[in-house]
């Protein structure tokens, strides 16, 4: 895809941008997980966003000192006369928005009027123009309006289809211009103040400071290494840590009785049990005993920790805890193995779970329990990450699941079961599952929009 403005022509390719001036074709910008790289001037920026998927601030730590810096003004006064002049500091850019996406006027800070790097609010690009483009339709924030009709008008028929987020910037967004989506999605709550609890969970944890240079926040990290200069190549690089938190989410640590310890900064997004010393606190005192939750071997001694892991993802979930079968998620057990293609063995119960073979969850709406499947001591590979765990929760026990949806006959139960998938294919949260796990929850929906076509009622 290209844009033509002028004489210049943008090109992207895969998120990388190019630019065309006559003949000549520049790499300008390649995008990472947590910012920008700008080829021009070959410096990596990083961008701070808030719950809204809004660029608030852009920055870098170009001498690779690791402390991130704002403009200084230097005042210099000889014989009577004073004169003032401005160091530029390492802050790229400061966006402050409208709540429907216009910038503050006065209120704006970029360093750079050169900068290529033009996506602000929601993340989208803003075109010269004015307007921001979102993929199927162009947005003008001044007016808060759509320059076309929503091509998905009819699930939205309460509002005019040129409207933003339901006329509810702050709550709603639209990630690529063709339905408002809720950021209160599957019971994970995206606001301001969940934004700034996890920067401050993440500074606290990498010993950031939020002290201040005339008014500009400074961070104290090492985003940088600062021996990425050397070489006869030159330039900077990320250090391992960013390289390896910006690649992916990180995984979440439980101790060996399924407490929540920490999230740390790997590049997986698994569920981890580690061992803390019952005496002193202290974690990882035995590393060898850390397990991937999938690699965890479950029995009755255990399987307490089983659901408090469980239990700490379905509030993120929107299980309402109060409702469950003595306010906890429930297993259903089963030992076994298999004799001439049959599945022989026993079934057992912890706090009236219900084992179902090929399920990795179930909901049952008359009992309120959610049972997660635990087969010869281990549940299934695909809740060792965390957004398919919470992604299962939601779709047992969320806000349209099998406790909240009361079918009274079989066809009725497919037909509440393909509005279980579709709302929950369309939460925030399940974005993040892994590909396996989306193939399968496409893979059930199709059985069950067939079965459906094929024995519902006849039109």
């Amino acid at each position: 895809m290209k844009k033509l403005f002028g004489t210049v022509e943008t090109h992207y390719v895969d998120g990388f941008q190019y630019k065309t001036v006559g003949s000549e074709v520049k790499l300008v910008i390649i995008p990472t997980s947590g910012g920008y790289y700008d080829a021009q001037r070959d410096a990596y920026f990083y961008n701070f966003t808030d719950h809204l998927g809004n660029v608030r601030l852009s920055y870098s730590d170009a001498d690779g000192n690791g402390v991130v810096t704002g403009d200084v003004v230097v005042e210099e006064c000889s014989g009577g006369n004073c004169s003032s002049y401005i160091i530029p500091g390492e802050i790229e850019a400061i966006s402050n928005y409208y709540p429907f996406g216009m910038l503050l006027e006065n209120h704006n800070n970029q360093a750079n009027s050169s900068n290529v790097y033009k996506y602000k609010y929601n993340g989208k690009e803003l075109q010269e123009s004015g307007m921001y483009d979102y993929g199927a339709r162009f947005y003008m924030p001044d007016l808060g309006r759509w320059g076309v009709v929503d091509p998905l008008a009819e699930i939205s028929r309460r509002f005019s289809p040129y409207v933003y987020g339901n006329n509810n910037p702050i709550r709603f967004i639209d990630p690529d211009g063709m339905a408002a989506q809720d950021t209160f999605e599957a019971g994970v709550e995206y606001t301001g103040q969940a934004a700034i609890d996890m920067f401050n969970a993440i500074s606290s944890f990498y010993g950031y400071s939020n002290s201040s240079n005339n008014g500009f926040p400074s961070f104290n990290f090492s985003y940088i290494d600062p021996g990425g200069a050397a070489g006869t190549g030159g330039g900077s690089s990320l250090s391992g840590w960013m390289q390896s938190y910006l690649s992916s989410p990180p995984d979440d640590h439980f101790n060996q009785f399924g407490q929540y310890l920490y999230t740390d900064n790997k590049a997986t997004n698994n569920i981890v049990i580690d061992f803390q010393n019952p005496i002193t606190g202290a974690i990882n005192t035995a590393p060898w005993l850390s397990k991937l939750l999938s690699d965890y071997k479950f029995d009755k001694s255990n399987y307490s920790v089983l659901t408090n892991i469980a239990n700490y993802y379905a509030t993120q979930a929107g299980v309402n805890m109060n409702n469950l079968k003595n306010g906890s998620t429930s297993l259903g057990i089963a030992n076994y193995h298999f004799e001439s293609g049959k599945m022989v063995g026993k079934v057992y119960s912890f706090n009236g779970g219900k084992f179902k073979p090929d399920a990795l969850m179930s909901g049952n709406f008359e009992t309120q329990v959610i049972s997660i499947m635990v087969g010869n001591g281990s549940v299934s590979e695909l809740l060792n990450d965390k957004y398919n765990m919470i992604s299962s929760l939601g779709h047992e026990g969320g806000t349209v699941s099998h406790l909240t949806l009361n079918p009274k006959t079989w066809i009725d139960g497919v037909k509440a079961h393909i509005k279980i998938y579709e709302y929950q294919m369309q939460s925030q949260v399940y974005k993040f599952t892994t590909p396996l796990y989306k193939q399968k929850m496409r893979d059930n929906l199709i059985g069950e929009q067939y079965n459906y076509k094929t024995y519902g009622p006849t039109k």
